[in-house]
C-alpha cells in the first residue's frame, strides 16, 4: 500500500463505497432546460445515495438506539469496510483443507505450471528480509480485549504495525514490492495461527505471500500462496515475546485491487459437534478456535469451558467480516446459579466480541445464537485466555437512590465505564476507586466496569 494513504483502505470495486465519494459530472450537448433537469434528477438521486450511504456504515447500535452509543476502544476500528468473501470455501472451516483452496482462480494473474514456482523460495527467505529488531515494542491496543477486527494503518514496511490477538486486518498491497508488517505478542509453547484471505476474496489480484518472524526480526517461516490457495501458518510460538507477521505479493507486484484480511489468532482448532443446543460442548482447557454453523434462525450452540479466577476471557466471533449471513448474540452463563454475566452482539462491526474478568475458577457455558430475524449459517469463535493484571476490580454495589448506585473496588478511574447488563449508564468518579452510576439497577442486574481506552472489564458483579 503506497505510503501516506489512508487506514480506510482504497479497495476494489467488489467493497462498498465510503459516502463523501463525489465525482465530476459534465453534461455536453444537450439543451439548457434538459440539462438544468438532469442536475436535478441527478442530485436527487445523489443526496439519496449519501444518506442511504452514511447509514450503512453507522454502526448497528448507533441505527437502533437513540442518543450516543457505547463507547469504543482507542485505536480499534469498531468496524471494517465489508467486502465480498468466497463463502462457499471459508465454510467449510480450517481444519477441512478445501477451506483454504478459492472457488477460481486469482483474477488477472498467469497460471504457474504445477503451481510450485511461486511457493519456493517465497520473497521473505530469496530476498533476506528481515524486520528491525528495535520494533519489538508493541504498545497500543490490548492484551486483554484483543484487537478485533481493524483496518491496516501505513507505514507498516519497516515499522510494524502492532496489533493484539485475535484479530482480523484488512489491507493492500500497495505499490509494488510493498510489504505490511504486524507486531503481536504472544506465550511460549502457544499455537499461533496466520492465516491470510487473497485468492478467496473475489476481485483481489493478491497472490500472498506470508511470513513469521521472530522478536528478532529473523524469518521463522514461510508460506506462500498459488492463485488458489492462500498461505495459513500454525506454528508454536518459540518464546514468550513479540512475533511478527508480513505479508507481501508473491511476485512483487501490487496496485488498488491487491486487497487482503490477515487474520491471526491463538490455540487449537476445534469443529463444532452437533447437538450442543441444550449440552454444551466440553471445548480444551486451552485457547481455542471453534468452527460452527448455526441451522436455523432458532438454533443456538453451547460450549463449557473451564476458566481461573483472574484470568481475562476474550471471546470473538466472526461471522460477517467472512462473508456469513449471520447476526449473532453472544453470551456468558454460570451454568450451576443460571446467571448471564455477559451479552454482546454488534461490537465488532456486525461480529459480537467482549472481554471479561473471570469471577470464580470453575466452568462456564458460551452461547451463540442468531439475533431475532437473523438466519443461521457458519461462523468462527475464538476463545482465548490472558492474564488479567491491571483490569478493573468491582468489590461492590450499593443503592444509593432511586437511580443512582454506588460501585467500589481498584482501578476504578476517570476512564471507567459502569455497565448494567451489558449496557453503559452515565458514570461519575467520586474519588479513585468509586464510581456513581446513573442506573436503575434490579435485584439480580449485573454490574460491570469497562474502561478506556480498550474497554478491559472488570469482574461482573450481581446486585443483591
Amino acid at each position: 500500500m503506497s505510503k501516506g494513504v489512508s487506514s480506510n483502505v482504497e479497495l476494489a470495486a467488489n467493497v462498498i463505497p465510503e459516502p463523501g465519494h463525489q465525482s465530476a459530472v459534465r453534461v455536453r450537448g444537450v439543451s439548457r432546460t434538459k440539462r438544468g433537469k438532469m442536475f436535478r434528477e441527478f442530485k436527487t438521486r445523489y443526496v439519496v445515495i449519501v444518506v442511504f450511504s452514511a447509514a450503512m456504515c453507522l454502526p448497528f447500535h448507533t441505527i437502533a438506539r437513540s442518543g450516543a452509543g457505547p463507547a469504543i476502544a482507542g485505536g480499534q476500528s469498531e468496524s471494517i469496510p465489508r467486502v465480498k468473501m468466497d463463502r462457499s470455501s471459508i465454510a467449510l472451516g480450517r481444519l477441512n483443507p478445501a477451506s483454504l483452496r478459492a472457488t477460481t482462480e486469482t483474477a488477472g494473474r498467469r497460471r504457474a505450471a504445477n503451481r510450485t514456482e511461486f511457493q519456493s523460495p517465497g520473497r521473505f527467505r530469496a530476498f533476506n528480509s528481515k524486520i528491525v529488531a528495535a520494533q519489538v515494542t508493541a504498545t497500543a491496543g490490548s492484551e486483554s480485549t484483543g484487537s478485533g477486527d481493524i483496518n491496516e494503518v501505513e507505514p507498516n514496511d519497516q515499522t510494524a504495525q502492532n496489533v493484539f490477538m485475535p484479530t482480523n486486518i484488512l489491507g493492500q498491497i500497495r505499490p509494488s514490492r510493498d510489504q505490511d508488517f504486524f507486531a503481536f505478542p504472544c506465550l511460549a509453547g502457544e499455537q499461533v495461527n496466520v492465516e491470510v484471505f487473497a485468492s478467496r476474496i473475489p476481485g483481489s489480484q493478491l497472490i500472498a505471500d506470508l511470513g513469521l518472524f521472530d522478536s528478532g526480526g529473523n524469518l521463522i517461516t514461510e508460506s506462500v500462496g498459488d492463485g488458489v490457495n492462500d498461505p495459513l501458518i500454525q506454528i508454536a510460538a518459540p518464546a514468550d515475546g513479540i512475533m511478527f507477521a508480513g505479508i507481501t505479493d508473491a511476485e512483487g507486484l501490487g496496485g488498488s485491487n491487491f486487497v487482503y484480511l490477515l487474520s491471526i489468532d491463538g490455540g487449537v482448532d476445534v469443529d463444532e459437534v452437533e447437538p450442543n443446543s441444550r449440552i454444551p460442548q466440553a471445548l480444551p482447557a486451552s485457547d481455542v478456535t471453534i468452527f460452527g454453523q448455526l441451522t436455523s434462525s432458532s438454533d443456538q450452540d453451547l460450549y463449557s469451558i473451564t476458566g481461573t479466577q483472574g484470568q481475562t476471557l476474550i471471546i470473538d466471533v466472526d461471522a460477517s467480516v467472512f462473508g456469513s449471513t449471520l447476526v449473532s448474540q453472544l453470551t456468558l452463563t454460570d451454568p450451576v446459579s443460571g446467571i448471564q454475566y455477559f451479552s454482546s452482539d454488534h461490537n465488532d462491526g456486525n461480529d459480537p466480541r467482549f472481554n471479561i474478568l473471570l469471577p470464580f475458577t470453575g466452568t462456564y457455558v458460551i452461547g451463540v445464537a442468531p439475533l431475532p430475524g437473523s438466519p443461521g449459517d457458519f461462523y468462527r469463535m475464538n476463545v482465548s485466555f490472558v492474564p488479567g493484571d491491571n483490569s478493573p476490580v468491582i468489590t461492590s454495589v450499593t443503592h444509593i437512590g432511586r437511580k443512582l448506585i454506588d460501585i467500589t473496588g481498584t482501578s476504578l478511574n476517570s476512564s471507567s465505564i459502569v455497565e448494567v447488563d451489558g449496557t453503559q449508564v452515565k458514570t461519575t468518579l467520586v474519588q479513585k476507586g468509586e464510581l456513581n452510576a446513573k442506573a436503575k439497577a434490579k435485584t439480580g442486574a449485573v454490574i460491570t466496569v469497562a474502561n478506556l481506552p480498550d474497554l478491559r472489564r472488570s469482574n461482573p458483579l450481581v446486585v443483591q
